[in-house]
């Protein structure tokens, strides 16, 4: 049968109507009803489309829209509308506003009830009014007045909390689980073993808690639903643990000597920073750390001072707790060394020093190795070194600061004090014969030989030639003219300690 909207078919100069399916199926033409090719053949024409053609120009009603006024529903939601038509409704158009809807919608049974699901854009977490409007559509094309109805959106979750916190560390054994913030709307909750996936419980009322027999075999998820079905779930994901920590080892943390201590046989100095690694399915919740009895620190990370311990060794303990309550302990001995063995090997201590500069170095003998060694004074140096030349700058006392720290970061500062000497001494004739005079017999010259850093030694100079030396005071030198020729010169030249020298005047004799 083919459904037609609009006036007689019959009339070609009026022809206005809907074909819905098929219309390319029957033997009817346009060209045909505008015009039959024969006269003769055009009443049996006619008379075959009026067998197979019906108008319908009854529009389809909304019986019951499926929605109550301002019911409250989910932002994504399903109802059931009632309709009828003289032949059929196809098709039921849905739409809302200020919130736009999109919908989904097919017959059940029959072409009277329909299934609807419908999702309305509202934002998460509010409340909204919104009109949803409703259109049925029949075979035909005709359209059923539009039903409005105000509904009152719901986008708000029910969340909730659960206690303990989700991924707790838990002994085994029954446990109460209780779940905080339930909104009021909230109308049941249910409880699933998270393994087997299925129902342990369902909780319609307060107070919402949940025994559990807690175990490595599950843990539970909680669903819940509000009144209009809002969904929200919670995963306890609980860590059942009745092993206690295990203690892999304890070892100073140092970029120069990071040695393990629970063996017994490692070191700590002045200041140690210790740190251990466990094994534990769950997290470690408390560490404590005890010194010869006494707690010292609760930092997993134990900053150790030692130097108010004066035996060479301490006892040391570890305790951990994990979350879960269980507990484990070390203990151990360790060797304490506070010092740091080396010395100044040069300039030696209060050596004069002469020249524009001068070296100085350290040798460090410590037994657990030398980390670093750099020079303070007379000047600061960068970088780590065992010895350095420095300059030697005015004259006067200067005092050589190395500092040195060994693998165990004991630092110590060892010191040294040199003199700077560069002024020459005073030096001059005491007493000797005359300028220019003869001399044929044995005689004697003295000097005077003065310095603040003492004399180290005063020379005798016959015609420019070292002849004598003399390294006690009173600096007495005895000449005899015969070995020196007719005529020759007389000269004195004074060193002081620090190797500075200084002439003095010549004097000429003759024989």
């Amino acid at each position: 049968m083919i459904f037609l909207r609009g006036r007689n078919p019959l009339l070609p100069h009026s022809i206005s109507w809907r074909v819905l399916g098929g219309l390319a199926a029957t033997a009817v033409s346009v060209a045909g009803l505008i015009a039959p090719a024969y006269a003769a053949d055009a009443p049996a024409h006619n008379a075959a489309l009026v067998a197979n053609t019906s108008v319908d120009d009854i529009k389809p009603v909304i019986e019951d829209a499926g929605l109550a006024v301002y019911d409250a529903v989910a932002y994504t939601t399903y109802f059931w509308p009632w309709v009828r038509d003289n032949v059929k409704v196809t098709r039921l158009e849905v739409t809302g506003s200020p919130a736009s809807a999109r919908a989904t919608c097919t017959p059940r049974t029959s072409s009277d009830t329909w299934a609807c699901k419908m999702t309305q854009e509202v934002a998460d977490g509010t409340e909204a009014k919104n009109v949803v409007t409703i259109k049925a559509y029949d075979a035909a094309g005709n359209a059923s007045e539009p039903v409005s109805t105000p509904v009152l959106v719901d986008h708000k979750l029910p969340e909730y909390t659960v206690s303990p916190a989700p991924g707790t560390s838990v002994r085994s054994g029954p446990m109460t689980i209780e779940l905080n913030g339930v909104p009021a709307d909230m109308t049941e909750v249910r409880v699933f073993d998270r393994d087997a996936d299925k129902v342990l419980a369902t909780l319609t009322s307060a107070p919402w808690r949940y025994v559990w027999n807690a175990s490595d075999d599950s843990s539970p998820i909680f669903v819940a639903v509000d009144k209009v079905g809002n969904p929200w779930n919670v995963g306890a994901d609980y860590i059942v643990d009745d092993k206690s920590p295990v203690i892999n080892q304890v070892s100073t943390v140092s970029r120069y000597l990071p040695n393990r201590l629970d063996t017994g046989k490692g070191w700590a100095g002045t200041k140690a920073l210790l740190e251990y690694s466990a094994s534990d399915e769950s997290p470690i919740a408390r560490t404590e750390w005890w010194v010869n009895g006494v707690r010292a620190s609760t930092a997993p990370r134990f900053a150790w001072d030692t130097r108010a311990i004066t035996a060479p060794t301490a006892r040391v303990e570890l305790r951990l707790t994990d979350a879960a309550g269980n507990t484990a302990a070390k203990s151990f001995t360790v060797n304490i060394d506070r010092t740091v063995s080396a010395t100044v090997v040069a300039p030696a201590q209060n050596t004069l020093v002469r020249g524009t500069s001068f070296v100085t170095s350290v040798k460090v003998g410590d037994p657990r190795g030398r980390a670093w060694s750099t020079l303070l004074s007379p000047a600061r140096l960068s970088g780590s070194r065992t010895s350095a030349r420095v300059t030697a700058g005015k004259d006067g006392t200067k005092t050589i600061i190395w500092e040195v720290a060994d693998r165990l970061g004991n630092v110590a500062q060892f010191k040294r004090t040199v003199i700077v000497d560069n002024t020459a001494p005073a030096a001059s004739f005491k007493s000797a014969p005359k300028n220019n005079t003869k001399r044929t017999k044995t005689f004697t010259v003295t000097a005077n030989a003065s310095d603040r850093n003492g004399i180290g030694r005063v020379e005798l100079l016959i015609n420019g030639k070292k002849v004598a030396t003399d390294h006690r005071a009173g600096w007495r030198f005895t000449i005899n003219p015969k070995k020196y020729g007719k005529k020759f010169t007389v000269q004195l030249r004074v060193y002081d300690r620090a190797g500075n020298s200084k002439l003095t005047t010549k004097r000429t004799y003759r024989r």
